[in-house]
């Protein structure tokens, strides 16, 4: 979320100026009880940031590939039959737009609408709300993936390794 993504000017010129296919945002606040607008922030603000450097890219078919969560559907449920689609789903009667500028600001429209569509948590909500803005953006082919779980790594560094703070999946093995 830092500006500039946090790099110095040469850095981001080197990474404009180099052929790069695609570039991968899987970094996310995975906390469920995060207020809205620490969630707004981490996964919203700085997908929008990495989808903007992907745009800025020399390489203009280079693929931005958002990694959002399984879990974007709100209140709704699917079965082996009639699983949920792989599309965006819908926030209507809210305004994607509307919904990030609540969540960074007063928070009263978000917090409406996550309940309205029955979101158990900021993080989820936050990433659906992500999910339609970098749709929005027409001049880079973003691709959406949603993992089901993010777990740790299987061989590098090393196997087990997951960052400084362990997964549930590292806590409980």
């Amino acid at each position: 979320t830092l500006p500039t993504w946090g790099m110095e000017s040469n850095q981001i010129l080197s990474i404009r100026e180099s052929n790069i296919t695609h570039v991968f945002h899987c970094a996310a606040a995975v906390s469920f009880s995060q207020p809205l607008e620490e969630a707004a922030l981490s996964n919203i603000t700085s997908s929008l940031q990495m989808q903007l450097l992907t745009k800025s890219l020399k390489n203009r078919n280079a693929k931005f590939v958002h990694v959002s969560t399984a879990f974007v559907h709100g209140g709704a449920t699917g079965t082996k039959d009639a699983p949920l689609p792989e599309s965006l789903y819908s926030l209507e009667p809210y305004d994607p737009y509307e919904l990030y500028k609540s969540m960074l600001g007063t928070q009263s429209y978000a917090s409406a609408a996550m309940k309205d569509l029955r979101f158990p948590n900021s993080y989820t909500f936050s990433k659906c709300v992500c999910e339609h803005l970098l749709l929005r953006e027409k001049d880079v082919d973003t691709i959406i993936v949603r993992p089901s779980i993010v777990g740790p790594a299987a061989c590098e560094p090393f196997e087990g390794w997951s960052g400084e703070r362990p997964s549930t999946v590292v806590a409980a093995a």
